[in-house]
């Protein structure tokens, strides 16, 4: 998939299924977790690659899920803003201000 970087370039990302019989040296410590199935996402620009078990994977998707209905209800509560200018509009989070 095509995320981009803070320069707003297209960065390719991987996102796959990897299995260790023994983790290499380089972790630094042995952790089991991570010698069983895991999702690996590497990155096609050299980043380092991340790593994370089933359940990490699973929460980290449901945040990108809850960010992603955020950022849609946003683009819809409010004016849009010229890229560069500052925004005076509140997130849709922050509750109304009352008389």
């Amino acid at each position: 998939m095509t995320l981009y970087d803070e320069a707003c370039e297209p960065v390719t990302a991987i996102v796959r299924t990897a299995f260790w019989d023994k983790a290499p040296a380089w972790i630094g410590t042995d952790p089991a977790e991570l010698e069983r199935p895991h999702v690996e996402i590497t990155f096609a620009d050299g980043s380092a690659p991340l790593y994370c078990t089933p359940g990490q994977a699973r929460r980290f998707a449901a945040g990108l899920v809850r960010a992603a209905d955020a950022a849609e209800t946003e683009v819809f509560d409010h004016v849009p803003v010229s890229p560069g200018a500052a925004s005076q509009a509140a997130p849709a989070s922050v509750p109304p201000l009352s008389a």
